[in-house]
């Protein structure tokens, strides 16, 4: 009778602790700790696409709070800059890099405010400002850095604190391309042009980058486009002025100019269609009149 009692007793304890136990969900409460960061800040650098335009092109930089449960009041968080971040990270990333990442002047933004609010139950917010892109140099890497300066609520991430905001600048036509073309001699007898086939160039990538709202630069023929195929930088920037050829606007279509050094003897003709130039244009190498004839395919 006595094992009874003791058995009639142990299985109430037992269903007592179950029944506390399924109404105790643990994800309804806080597992860690709310606090607020600046999204990407882990990664030192975010970057942000910038169209160049003849108006203001719209940016952000985001807020966000962690933690299990989203926060359960409004957050106020007030940002500042932080400049010394831009040499830190130069001088310890960048020193190899064909170029540096440098502020952006106060002439080219406007940041109606430096202070945003996280409504209660969410995740994010964005603090919004302008980027005058227009007349911006596209072989600079602009940037301008974050820092959260105060919270209102909870506390924030000591290592998610500051951030680079870079602006990588486009437009409609830049971005990565695979080139497919045939480079010719072009020589004269009397009054009939002669192209003789010298070399073919199959699917080798190249990146078309904007220079302007319009306008693409490239790297000519088989001349890379990637720094980390030159023994040095400055062996790098001599090839973008003796290789670097631009497309730009005529009328509804494209011809090519030289970006620098470049002999470009003919503008040759360049169509756009659905993601992909159809060119042909003249140049020359010291004393050989060439022609280079083909497609650049996003």
């Amino acid at each position: 009778m006595k094992m009874n009692k003791i058995n009639i007793l142990y299985f109430f304890a037992l269903a007592l602790f179950f029944l506390n136990s399924c109404e105790e969900d643990p994800m309804e409460k806080e597992l860690y700790f709310k606090q607020v960061y600046l999204v990407g800040a882990a990664q030192n650098v975010v970057t942000f696409d910038l169209m160049y335009a003849d108006e203001p092109q719209q940016a952000y930089i985001s807020v966000g709070t962690g933690g299990s449960q989203n926060i359960d009041k409004a957050v106020s968080v007030t940002l500042t800059h932080n400049d010394a971040t831009i040499d830190w990270y130069n001088n310890k990333y960048m020193i190899d890099m064909p170029v540096m990442y440098r502020r952006l002047e106060a002439s080219h933004y406007n940041i109606p405010s430096m202070s945003t609010i996280i409504k209660a139950g969410e995740v994010y917010s964005r603090l919004p400002f302008e980027v005058e892109t227009q007349n911006l140099n596209c072989d600079s890497l602009y940037a301008l850095t974050f820092k959260i300066e105060s919270v209102s609520e909870y506390q924030t991430n000591v290592e998610d604190t500051v951030v680079i905001l870079n602006f990588n600048l486009v437009n409609k036509y830049s971005g990565s391309y695979v080139l497919d073309a045939s480079k010719y001699t072009v020589s004269q007898d009397g009054d009939e042009e002669i192209l003789t086939l010298t070399s073919t160039l199959f699917n080798i990538t190249k990146t078309l980058k904007a220079i302007d709202k319009n306008s693409i630069r490239f790297f000519n023929g088989s001349a890379s486009d990637s720094y980390l195929n030159y023994s040095t930088m400055p062996a790098y920037w001599s090839s973008l002025e003796n290789n670097g050829v631009v497309f730009v606007p005529k009328g509804d279509n494209f011809i090519a100019k030289s970006w620098k050094n470049l002999n470009i003897v003919n503008e040759g003709e360049c169509t756009y269609k659905n993601g992909k130039f159809s060119f042909w244009y003249d140049y020359m190498e010291g004393n050989t009149h060439c022609r280079l004839i083909g497609t650049l395919t996003k």
